[in-house]
């Protein structure tokens, strides 16, 4: 009835030093219907190539050979019910405390920088339903990201998103599904991006012998969006 993990970890920079994380989670299935579970991870994130060195784009969003590593902890609890046997509900909660978060957000130049202590917290409802010939799935997330110690939000982060996905199962393992994906409006330098919604058309075709051939079409109504403001 009980699920046990433990993880550690040990990174070694040449340039940072070194760095240990653990991590731990726990899970008590106390009856047929119900489980639920708790996890704490820490996190280490060295900075990438581009985000020390990259010279951006006309001077704009580029790289900062000062940046320091991140380092993260993760804590959350989840709540799984098994509806009926086609039909599965979860919820879980998180929060994310995060040192040095590296963002490209630094003055008029949008340079990386570090983000002193950072923190992101919410809450994710998933549910899921199948029968022989469909399957269907669908997450929403409600977070709060922000600077904690300014009280800023963290730029360009919805505050909810949400994504469904349908599919039709042939005979012989062939797939066919719609996806669905919306945000909700989130800050940008100056400006609040609008919230935007995506429809794509994905599909499976086994090829045999343990091959299958996948394929997407990619915001199927060609909606006009913007992940980050005059970009």
């Amino acid at each position: 009835a009980h699920d046990f993990e433990l993880s550690a970890r040990y990174d070694d920079s040449s340039v940072y030093g070194g760095e240990s994380t653990v991590g731990g989670a726990w899970g008590w299935r106390f009856s047929d219907v119900v489980r639920v579970s708790l996890s704490y991870h820490e996190g280490y994130r060295a900075p990438t190539f581009n985000e020390l060195y990259s010279l951006g784009f006309g001077g704009l969003f580029a790289g900062n050979p000062l940046l320091q590593p991140e380092a993260s902890e993760n804590i959350e609890a989840g709540l799984d019910i098994a509806l009926s046997d086609r039909s599965d509900l979860a919820l879980h909660v998180f929060r994310n405390d995060i040192d040095n978060l590296i963002d490209f957000s630094g003055g008029d130049t949008f340079q990386a920088i570090n983000i002193k202590r950072a923190q992101i917290e919410g809450a994710e409802i998933e549910w899921s339903w199948s029968t022989t010939d469909w399957t269907l799935s669908t997450n929403a997330t409600w977070q709060d990201a922000a600077d904690r110690d300014t009280g800023s939000k963290l730029l360009r982060r919805p505050s909810r998103k949400a994504t469904a996905v349908i599919e039709r199962v042939f005979d012989g393992g062939a797939r066919l599904g719609l996806e669905g994906y919306a945000a909700s409006r989130r800050p940008d330098f100056g400006a609040d991006l609008p919230g935007y919604g995506l429809l794509s058309l994905r599909g499976r075709l086994p090829l045999g012998t343990g091959l299958s051939l996948d394929g997407r079409i990619e915001n199927l109504l060609d909606r006009e969006y913007s992940i980050i403001d005059t970009y």
